[in-house]
């Protein structure tokens, strides 16, 4: 058989983000159909420029600190996401630096549920909305 040939995947099936053909380089993303390209839906150069900057300048992820942990972040997130809604996009009131591991678990669980899940040093829930935060009780 030869190489770079994906004979396994028959009829489209997907494994993870992307639909195999019979030749790897016929790869597609699902959700290229649905969402358009990273760089149609804003992710280019300016992008690339603006996450770096904002990366030097914010370097540790939130979501571990509030949790007591430091952790270099590798993600700028859009804490409220951003939905195509190009002001909302470049605010960066609306930016923050995540890891790798709390961006693609904690926070897109967190848009899932509406909760942020995880407790600080002191046992503490992160999410300032849970009940324990609540003045008076």
């Amino acid at each position: 058989m030869p190489d770079g040939l994906i004979w396994k995947m028959a009829f489209g099936a997907s494994i993870g983000d992307s639909i195999l053909f019979e030749h790897h380089a016929m790869a597609v993303p699902l959700h290229r159909d649905r969402r358009g390209s990273a760089h149609s839906r804003g992710y280019g150069v300016r992008w690339r420029k603006a996450r770096l900057r904002f990366l030097a300048e914010h370097p540790l992820c939130v979501m571990c600190e509030r949790r007591g942990v430091i952790s270099a972040a590798a993600i700028v997130d859009h804490i409220i996401p951003h939905k195509g809604d190009a002001a909302l996009f470049w605010d960066e009131n609306n930016w923050q630096g995540l890891c790798i591991t709390d961006a693609n678990s904690v926070k897109q669980a967190q848009e899932r549920s509406g909760h942020l899940r995880g407790a600080d040093v002191n046992g503490m829930p992160i999410d300032p909305s849970h009940h324990w935060h609540a003045r008076g009780g």
